[in-house]
């Protein structure tokens, strides 16, 4: 199977059925994560991102409070961008290999 490199952390690949998310960060035997929909790969990321800041404290949730609407936008159409992104880079992986096959 062949996966793209998103950065250091994260690569993506596809199989027959599913979108695979492969997270350097966890362990060894539980590094890939399967989704149905590229865009729940971007939420994932996201979450993924969210969930380590707020481990190291560098999150507080008071000072967003006064912006949510306008963050929750923002979040919203990064999310969007990145799920496109990886959906036009998973399509043309899947391309490949058909051309490979």
């Amino acid at each position: 199977m062949t996966f793209i490199k998103i950065n250091e952390r994260f690569l993506i690949g596809v199989d027959t059925y599913n979108w695979i998310l492969k997270d350097k960060d966890r362990g060894i035997n539980n590094q890939n994560s399967y989704f149905s929909k590229p865009e729940k790969i971007a939420r994932e990321i996201a979450w993924r991102y969210e969930k380590d800041a707020i481990a190291r404290g560098e999150l507080d949730y008071k000072k967003y409070l006064n912006n949510n609407t306008l963050l929750h936008a923002q979040i919203s159409e990064l999310l969007e961008d990145v799920g496109w992104l990886v959906k036009e880079k998973l399509e043309k992986l899947k391309s490949d290999l058909k051309k490979v096959k």
